[in-house]
């Protein structure tokens, strides 16, 4: 687990207070840092809302007129469920008194008085980073035994065919790595394997595309009658490709090779020559292929630097590095050891007009298909309402998506139902998805409960195994 999981973590703060104006603006202060805060009048009223929410932080002011600071840590302190939850002192009165009661407990921190809004954000923005990024009540579970044959599965519309494209809608943004399972809702239709995904967002549409020829299973022929979407008018045969390669023949031999293919291109040799073209040709430029990255860049400082421009001029970087990107932020990637055809899926699909897609979408008569897409992740830890994913790919805000396996199953429900708040990408070019579970009636303590029963189970079952196969007996 990394910085990125700071970026999506939803925490929340109680906020005691002994008056309420106080605590509107240390609320009001806290949003700036996208951190959601509850108000406890006192400390009686706090112990109740800090059992009820689980917050990430409390903060509290050292003296408040049913007890004080004091208090409250121990009585934390006494329940294991809370005892890591940091608590945060104002310290309003610098009494000696006042001062050694919280000198004999180990707080997360103080400040005095009314200090400056800034400073107290900062101090917030810390404790938070030191003690808590993830939540205090998070449950590693990256080498948990359900991650070895987990699946996510998700609801999916086939829309059609743009030439030898297959158009679907879902929520997750596909990468060239992963293979997925593509079950029609109709049982008269059979199951297909789809990669090589590319993807399209236009304003608030997203599509993804599969080349139809990669596609070998018997669902094939369901695949082959799908309605055209208009693949004349959707491709832009006056755009061209920007081919990056530090070698000036290798660049101008694969020009020649788009060529044969009905591709015009532009061979350069230096990196720095790359904004100057992208002015220049102002929404011409359909995408610029990097057949290496220049030392020293990653994934994420390409699109740092050139992520606004990108955007602008409907341009994407298609980029031979082998990590794993999501289109829409214009970036995509392809192995580092590519062959010409993996390399003109991604340029012919950077040939489609998204804004005339969009439209053919809509005016498209013919019903599509409903399809359940599925594919392996990885879930990093559970917590007092969620937790972590970890795949190659992004899967955007507000999708509700289904955790395929029986841990899963037992503690959410049959359905396995999740819901996706938010998004990062690693440094590593891996994706990082904070999600909320979909269970039904359950506080967060007793959610939490059960995460820690269903866990000691899943825990038990792997060891019962393991020792069966420790005593097999092979003849």
């Amino acid at each position: 687990m990394g910085h990125s999981e700071l970026k999506i973590s939803n925490h929340q703060v109680v906020l005691i207070v002994a008056r309420r104006e106080r605590g509107i603006a240390l609320k009001n202060l806290l949003a700036r840092i996208h951190c959601q805060a509850i108000i406890a009048m006192g400390l009686y009223e706090g112990l109740q809302i800090i059992i009820q929410e689980m917050p990430h932080l409390v903060l509290t002011e050292s003296s408040l007129p049913d007890g004080d600071a004091g208090l409250l840590f121990d009585r934390l302190t006494q329940n294991s469920t809370f005892r890591n939850t940091p608590i945060l002192v104002n310290v309003l009165r610098k009494t000696r008194k006042e001062l050694e009661s919280l000198a004999k407990r180990n707080f997360a921190g103080f400040f005095l008085g009314v200090s400056d809004p800034s400073l107290i954000v900062a101090k917030v923005g810390e404790v938070i980073s030191s003690h808590c990024v993830l939540s205090p009540y998070h449950q590693d579970t990256e080498h948990c035994p359900f991650n070895q044959n987990l699946s996510l599965a998700a609801d999916a519309r086939i829309l059609g065919r743009v030439g030898s494209f297959l158009v679907s809608t879902s929520p997750f943004a596909f990468d060239y790595e992963s293979k997925w399972i593509c079950s029609p809702c109709s049982d008269a239709q059979k199951p297909i394997k789809l990669s090589y995904g590319s993807n399209i967002a236009y304003e608030n549409q997203r599509f993804s595309l599969f080349p139809i020829p990669a596609i070998v299973d018997k669902g094939r022929v369901w695949v082959e009658k799908l309605p055209s979407l208009g693949a004349a008018n959707l491709i832009s045969t006056e755009k061209v490709v920007v081919c990056y390669h530090p070698d000036v023949d290798q660049g101008e031999c694969l020009v020649r090779s788009l060529l044969a293919y009905g591709v015009k291109g532009i061979s350069i040799s230096k990196f720095e020559d790359i904004k100057t073209l992208l002015l220049n040709y102002k929404g011409q430029i359909a995408s610029l292929f990097l057949h290496e990255l220049p030392e020293g860049y990653t994934v994420k400082r390409l699109e740092d630097q050139f992520g606004d421009i990108v955007r602008k001029y409907g341009s994407i970087f298609i980029v031979a590095n082998g990590g794993n990107t999501d289109q829409s932020i214009g970036v995509c990637s392809i192995p580092k050891l590519y062959g010409l055809m993996t390399l003109l899926y991604r340029i012919f699909a950077s040939l489609l007009d998204p804004k005339k897609l969009v439209a053919a979408s809509k005016n498209l008569s013919l019903k599509g298909h409903d399809v359940v897409i599925s594919t392996g992740a990885q879930v990093l830890g559970l917590d007092e309402s969620g937790g972590f994913l970890r795949a190659h790919y992004p899967i955007f805000k507000g999708a509700q998506l289904g955790l395929d396996h029986v841990f899963f199953k037992n503690l959410l429900g049959a359905q396995g139902r999740i819901e996706i708040t938010g998004s990062a990408m690693t440094d590593s070019g891996m994706w990082t998805m904070r999600f909320t579970s979909v269970a039904k009636g359950l506080s967060k303590s007793k959610y939490l409960e059960k995460v820690h029963l269903e866990l000691e189970k899943a825990i038990e079952r792997a060891d019962q195994a393991e020792t069966f196969l420790n005593q097999k007996v092979i003849p």
